[in-house]
């Protein structure tokens, strides 16, 4: 679904045989995205934790050069990961409702949320993590409100706003505060959504009945 840019190695490097496993490697990859050998090709765990953070943060940018895969040779002893993780600009924005990501059929995730595997990962994941994650989300807040950043950071806004003649929407304790409440409703909306989904797999499709893989302006009528 998307144009790749191949990153590493150089171009100088590139042969045929390279190029010829990336193009059969992705269109072997791409056809079992919804069957029960994507584990062959993918690692899951990362592709399953970079989807978790961009729906724990909120994020409605999804695509372009945003993303980034990498996989360690041309064998078989390894296979597709996803990461790192790149531009949070729209983060807290998909206030409930599930990231961005969601929504969006041109990339690979659209298929995965209807893969079991993938959705028992997910679930498995964030229930035993998410508290963890969340707390700590939170004490970064509270660490940063006493801290010298903030300081200098109110010192800074201030000196903009004198040079550039627009007012903040808010002061930086405000920021804070507002961010910190955004977390504490997203993991309480988020435990409520991921255990009302339904992961039941159906042997004859073979695709995965589950509401993270919905998305809708009207997110009651998915959960109620």
């Amino acid at each position: 679904p998307f144009k790749l840019t191949l990153k590493y190695p150089d171009e100088k490097d590139y042969t045929e045989n390279y190029f010829s496993y990336i193009k059969d490697y992705f269109e072997t990859f791409e056809n079992s995205l919804t069957t029960e050998t994507v584990d062959e090709y993918l690692d899951l765990e990362s592709w399953v934790r970079w989807l978790l953070a961009h729906d724990i943060l909120g994020s409605d940018d999804f695509a372009g050069s945003n993303i980034f895969t990498y996989k360690y040779d041309i064998t078989h002893d390894t296979k597709l990961c996803m990461g790192p993780l790149w531009d949070f600009d729209t983060i807290e924005t998909t206030e409930n409702q599930w990231s961005g990501i969601h929504n969006f059929q041109g990339l690979y995730f659209y298929q995965l949320l209807q893969n079991e595997q993938f959705m028992e990962l997910y679930n498995e994941i964030y229930n035993r993590e998410s508290e963890e994650i969340f707390n700590k989300i939170i004490q970064l807040h509270e660490n940063f409100k006493n801290s010298d950043l903030k300081t200098a950071l109110k010192a800074s806004i201030s000196k903009d706003i004198e040079r550039w003649p627009y007012r903040y929407m808010e002061d930086v304790d405000e920021a804070i505060e507002n961010s910190q409440m955004w977390f504490v409703n997203r993991k309480a909306w988020m435990d409520g959504a991921i255990a009302k989904t339904d992961v039941t797999y159906s042997k004859q499709t073979g695709i995965s009945e589950n509401s993270i893989g919905q998305q809708s302006e009207n997110t009651e009528n998915i959960y109620s």
